[in-house]
C-alpha cells in the first residue's frame, strides 16, 4: 500500500509541478527561469520512478499530449504578445524572449518523456 501511495504522490508531483510552471510563467515572467530550473531538477527523476509501475506508459502518453497542448497555447500567447499594440517595445522584447525560453523548456520536457517512453514503453 505504501508503494502505491508513493507512486500516486510522484504522479501528483509531476502534474502539480508542470501546472505550476505554466501558471507561474503567465503571471510572473521575470522570475520564471529560476523556478523552472528548480522544477526540472525535481521532475527529471519523477518520470523514471513513475514508469516503473505497470500502466504508467499511459500516464506518459497523457503527459506528452498535455505538454503538446500547452506548447500550442503557449505559442499563441507569444504571438499575441508580439502583436500587442499597447506594450512598449522594450517590455515586449523582454516578454517575448522569456516566452520563447519557456517554449524551449516545453520542448525539452517533451523530449524527456519521449526518451522515457522509448526506453520503457515498448
Amino acid at each position: 500500500m505504501d508503494h502505491d501511495n508513493a507512486s500516486e504522490s510522484k504522479k501528483f508531483h509531476c502534474f502539480f509541478c508542470l501546472t505550476l510552471i505554466y501558471t507561474y510563467s503567465m503571471c510572473a515572467i521575470g522570475l520564471f527561469h529560476i523556478y523552472i530550473l528548480a522544477c526540472l531538477l525535481l521532475i527529471t527523476p519523477c518520470y523514471s520512478e513513475v514508469i516503473k509501475d505497470s500502466g504508467k506508459c499511459d500516464f506518459l502518453k497523457k503527459e506528452l499530449n498535455r505538454l503538446q497542448w500547452l506548447q500550442h497555447h503557449h505559442f499563441k500567447h507569444i504571438k499575441s504578445v508580439e502583436n500587442a499594440k499597447d506594450i512598449n517595445a522594450g517590455k515586449k522584447n523582454d516578454w517575448s524572449r522569456e516566452l520563447y525560453y519557456q517554449l524551449d523548456l516545453l520542448y525539452f520536457q517533451q523530449e524527456m518523456i519521449k526518451d522515457e517512453m522509448y526506453r520503457n514503453c515498448k
